[in-house]
């Protein structure tokens, strides 16, 4: 298994570790979702947040599979479509949090899911 691979794992891991305290209710609301909870989150976003922990196992299971930690559950036509599915996933999210209107936001996330961006592309293309 690469570093790159390696490393997207343990990126993935640290969002699903965020995803899961914030739904569990830690009070990071400032840095997620627009920062415009500061505190601990409404219901409705930290349903939000175990939904995201879903995905992201999902990707973290998919690219665990790609480099032959996990038997591949997708035929390779439609894992290649889940490969292009995860780099737009964090290019995606890098734009948005680039726009965030929270600067805590902005200064963690954006560079945080540039560099994941980087990391899925050298492995999944």
């Amino acid at each position: 298994m690469s570093v790159a691979s390696w490393l997207l794992v343990a990126m993935i891991s640290i969002l699903i570790a965020f995803q899961v305290a914030i739904a569990l209710g830690a009070p990071l609301g400032k840095y997620a979702y627009g920062g415009q909870n500061i505190g601990r989150l409404p219901n409705k976003l930290r349903i939000t947040s175990v939904i995201s922990v879903l995905i992201l196992l999902a990707m973290q299971g998919h690219v665990l599979a790609q480099v032959g930690i996990f038997t591949p559950l997708l035929p390779a036509d439609q894992g290649k479509i889940a490969n292009y599915a995860i780099v737009a996933f964090f290019a995606i999210g890098t734009l948005v949090n680039l726009v965030s209107r929270s600067k805590a936001e902005r200064n963690i996330w954006t560079p945080f899911g540039l560099v994941a961006t980087m990391l899925s592309v050298s492995i999944m293309l």
